[in-house]
């Protein structure tokens, strides 16, 4: 059995740690796998495609854990979701709250 207690987490700005603990969002290591990943996509993804490139990064991640973390961050600004000329829905950074740069 895999976990992901070796995978090295990404360093996510203290800007948007302190946004969490005062949304009082916990930010698991999973959820930060997924935050990491979607922050610094440069073009939009879907949620299957973003699956697949945590998992190959060796972390387990379950499609509802994603959909969960996007929810939230679409909720907060950080995260705009559209559909795309496919009809399928995806996501891609908003204009951040905080600087991820």
């Amino acid at each position: 059995m895999m976990t992901y207690y070796n995978i090295s987490v990404p360093e996510l700005p203290p800007e948007f740690i302190q946004y969490c603990d005062s949304s009082n969002y916990n930010l698991s290591g999973k959820k930060k796998q997924i935050v990491g990943y979607i922050m610094q996509s440069t073009q939009e993804t879907d949620i299957d495609t973003l699956q697949r490139n945590i998992r190959m990064d060796g972390v387990k991640v379950s499609l509802s854990s994603i959909y969960l973390v996007l929810q939230w961050l679409t909720n907060h600004g950080f995260v705009t979701k559209t559909i795309n000329n496919y009809n399928k829905v995806v996501y891609k950074p908003g204009k951040p709250v905080v600087n991820f740069e």
